[in-house]
């Protein structure tokens, strides 16, 4: 009984301390895992027969799987059912470490890819994938999640994770995921934050990702990165944030030239910041003027990063709906003192019980 008053107390700590971001995994089940060596474009799609390719474990190094000594391309193909998804609900679907670069496909579309394949090649077998998909995309039974895989050397494949998904807790929590690549430039210009400003010639490169790994190899300093959406139709009456994950060092955000947030402190070129900024997680209020039905926006994040790894480093971009307005905010924020009560009232309750049994 003591165990299980433990436990039960435990969970409630976790809900309590996560509050309204926690999300849960869903049922997700594994038919087969194939591998395959070789580069073809037409090994995505769901019609393609793989009957023959070599079943495999995974997580596990292809060395490990028959593939002794191989470098180059090779293709991993994952069928596998799901059950209670939503179609209007956005997931994050976790695979795991991957050595060196992929690209991932979904049903026969792509949904992602880390690293970058040669003649511009990029490891990035230190990153998890993790890649967000909509609930449309997915099957009830029968999907395939297709995998490029390209090493360079040494252990290759798919060495560490096991594949799953996870939904969040509300529906509300992701209004609008910001997927796809993103324009940047080293340097810095403040015609750049501007929605008129031509920036086709710009390089291309995935946020949640070090520009290390991508585009800047080894640079320290200012650079900017830009993206254009155009907002859903259906707009509710509501409070959002634009969600850019984890930045290194410090950034200002600007929405069509707007400057709506900044971590850190710019003074012209001069930025003073704190050394733990890189763990804070960008959360910006989103103007509600700005907040119109298929408005056509210009995203321009200024980034400045003073050591190592830098840029838009970790986590996922999207525009957040806050559940609770303002004025009935969620009762975790507005009424903490309640919660605290609540909190001491529920861990005195499970002691008594475990000392009586």
């Amino acid at each position: 009984m003591k165990k299980f008053c433990t436990y039960v107390l435990i969970y409630i700590c976790l809900i309590l301390l996560k509050g309204p971001g926690l999300i849960f995994a869903q049922n997700i089940s594994v038919k087969k895992v194939v591998l395959n060596i070789g580069s073809k474009e037409n090994w995505k799609d769901n019609d393609f027969d793989d009957s023959d390719w070599e079943r495999i474990k995974v997580p596990s190094p292809w060395e490990n799987e028959g593939l002794s000594d191989y470098d180059g391309y090779a293709w991993y193909r994952v069928h596998f059912n799901v059950s209670n998804i939503e179609p209007n609900t956005w997931y994050s679907l976790n695979i795991g470490r991957l050595d060196d670069a992929d690209i991932t496909y979904l049903n026969g579309k792509e949904i992602g890819r880390t690293g970058s394949f040669p003649p511009d090649y990029q490891t990035a077998y230190h990153i998890f994938r993790e890649y967000i998909i909509s609930g449309s995309a997915l099957l009830q039974q029968d999907n395939i999640l297709a995998i490029k895989v390209y090493d360079d050397r040494l252990l290759g494949g798919w060495l560490e994770g096991e594949l799953e998904l996870r939904a969040f807790e509300t529906k509300s929590e992701v209004f609008m995921p910001l997927l796809g690549f993103w324009k940047f430039k080293e340097g810095d210009n403040s015609k750049w934050k501007s929605q008129y400003f031509n920036d086709s010639n710009w390089d291309s490169v995935k946020a949640g990702m070090p520009w290390e790994y991508q585009a800047s190899p080894d640079y320290d300093g200012y650079a900017w990165y830009r993206k254009k959406i155009i907002l859903p139709k259906d707009i509710e009456d509501a409070e959002y944030e634009l969600n850019l994950g984890y930045i290194d060092d410090a950034d200002q955000v600007f929405i069509n030239g707007y400057l709506i947030g900044e971590t850190g402190e710019f003074n012209g070129l001069e930025v003073n910041y704190e050394d733990l900024n890189y763990q804070k997680l960008r959360k910006y209020k989103i103007p509600k003027s700005l907040m119109e039905s298929q408005a056509e926006w210009l995203i321009a994040v200024r980034v400045y990063d003073g050591l190592q790894e830098g840029g838009m480093v970790k986590g996922h971009q999207y525009i957040q709906k806050n559940k609770f307005k303002k004025d009935t905010d969620h009762w975790f924020k507005s009424s903490g003192n309640f919660a605290k009560v609540i909190f001491k009232l529920i861990f005195n309750f499970l002691k008594l019980l475990a000392n009586l049994f």
